[in-house]
C-alpha cells in the first residue's frame, strides 16, 4: 500500500516536474520570441529611420538645386539689370555730350549772326575815323568807343582775316579784281577793299581784295 503511495507520489512529481519544465521552455521560447520580435522591432526601426533619411536627403538636395537655380537666375537677372544700366548710363553720357554739343553749335550761330549784323556798324566806325574831323576831341571819342567795340567782339571771339601781302585763299579772301604790280608776285593780294573776319574759325565775311596778275 504504502509502496503504490509512493509510486503515485513519485508520479505526481515528475508529472508535476514535468509541467513545470514545459512552463519553463515555454517561458524560454516566450522570451526568444519576444527578442525575436524586438530584434526584427529595431530592424524595422533602423529601415524607417534610414528609409526617412534617404526622404529628407531628397529633399534637401532638391531644395539645394531649386535655390541653386534661384540663385543662378538672380545673378542673371543682376547681369541683366547691370548691363541695361550702363546702357542707360552710356545713352545719358552721350545725350550730355551731344546736348552740350547741340548748345554750343546753337550758341556759336547765335552769336554769327548778331556780330554779322554788327559788321556793317564797325565799317561805319572805320570810315567816320577816316573822316577828317576839325573836332579832335568828338574824334578820340569815336576811337575809344570803337576800340572797346573792337575789343568786346574780340573777346567774344571775332578774328580779323590776313589779307594785304597774304597769298590770295579762296577760304578766306574774294577777288573784286586783278591788277598789275610788278612789285608784287602773281596771287599775292595788294589791298584790301573791305575787311574780312572769322569767328570759331568760321568765316563770316570774306575779306575783298585785289589781287596781282
Amino acid at each position: 500500500m504504502n509502496e503504490e503511495v509512493n509510486s503515485q507520489k513519485q508520479e505526481d512529481k515528475k508529472e508535476e516536474l514535468k509541467k513545470q519544465k514545459q512552463k519553463e521552455e515555454a517561458s524560454k521560447d516566450n522570451e526568444k520570441e519576444k527578442e525575436r520580435e524586438e530584434e526584427q522591432e529595431c530592424i524595422e526601426k533602423k529601415d524607417t529611420v534610414e528609409l526617412e533619411e534617404e526622404v529628407v536627403k531628397d529633399i534637401m538636395e532638391e531644395k539645394v538645386d531649386s535655390l541653386e537655380k534661384k540663385l543662378e537666375e538672380i545673378e542673371n537677372e543682376k547681369d541683366s539689370v547691370y548691363k541695361k544700366a550702363q546702357r542707360l548710363k552710356a545713352d545719358f553720357v552721350n545725350f550730355r555730350k551731344r546736348t552740350a554739343k547741340e548748345k554750343m553749335a546753337i550758341g556759336i550761330r547765335a552769336k554769327i549772326e548778331i556780330i554779322s549784323e554788327i559788321l556793317p556798324v564797325l565799317d561805319n566806325f572805320e570810315r567816320a575815323l577816316n573822316v577828317e574831323s576839325g573836332d579832335q576831341e568828338f574824334k578820340k571819342g569815336v576811337e575809344m568807343i570803337y576800340k572797346q567795340f573792337v575789343n568786346t567782339l574780340k573777346q567774344e571771339g571775332l578774328k580779323r582775316i590776313n589779307a594785304e601781302g597774304e597769298e590770295f585763299d579762296h577760304k578766306y579772301h574774294e577777288a573784286v579784281c586783278q591788277v598789275e604790280d610788278a612789285d608784287v608776285a602773281s596771287g599775292i593780294i595788294v589791298d584790301e577793299i573791305e575787311k574780312g573776319y572769322k569767328f570759331e574759325d568760321r568765316v563770316i565775311r570774306p575779306a575783298k581784295v585785289r589781287v596781282a596778275k
